[in-house]
């Protein structure tokens, strides 16, 4: 799914088994038709996410490949801030942020907190029971996170 903020959609084309055919790309959202060329603004031909949506926080755009690899880019430009392997995947749940931090949930329940930025420092790995396809949600300072098997609800607050 396609990624909006600051007047800009990010859009993911798929890499089926990583063959390499997919790319990343960016337009300006005030076009009409096929905009793919008249209105893009940059075109990333690797870091292709096959089903995780990015999100975008801060003038910043954060993606996640099927086999773990994250990556952080400038909305406006594209530029890479930073890249790094998370796990080994697959990672399907789309990515979520709340709270200067960005939520990355790979299938086998693994998820990671990054700090939100330029850093890409990880902040904490934690682990859940439980086959993990769905995005994660966040709600008033709860994170939710559903496996086939049960709902976690997770909350800072003691």
């Amino acid at each position: 799914s396609p990624v909006a903020a600051d007047g800009i959609v990010v859009a993911t084309s798929a890499s089926p088994g990583g063959g390499g055919l997919g790319h990343v790309l960016a337009v300006k959202g005030d076009g009409q038709g096929d905009v793919s060329r008249s209105h893009q603004l940059w075109r990333l031909p690797k870091t292709t996410p096959d089903s995780s949506t990015p999100v975008a926080l801060d003038g910043k755009v954060y993606l996640t490949t099927d086999s773990g690899i994250a990556t952080c880019v400038d909305i406006k430009t594209g530029e890479q801030f930073w890249q790094k392997r998370l796990g080994t995947g697959p990672f399907h749940a789309g990515l979520v942020a709340g709270d200067g931090k960005v939520y990355a949930l790979g299938l086998d329940g693994k998820c990671f907190v990054i700090e939100a930025g330029v850093s890409g420092k990880v902040l904490s790995e934690n682990h859940l029971a439980g086959t993990f396809y769905a995005t994660p949600a966040i709600s008033d300072g709860v994170i939710y996170l559903r496996a086939y098997e049960r709902l976690f609800a997770i909350s800072g607050a003691k």
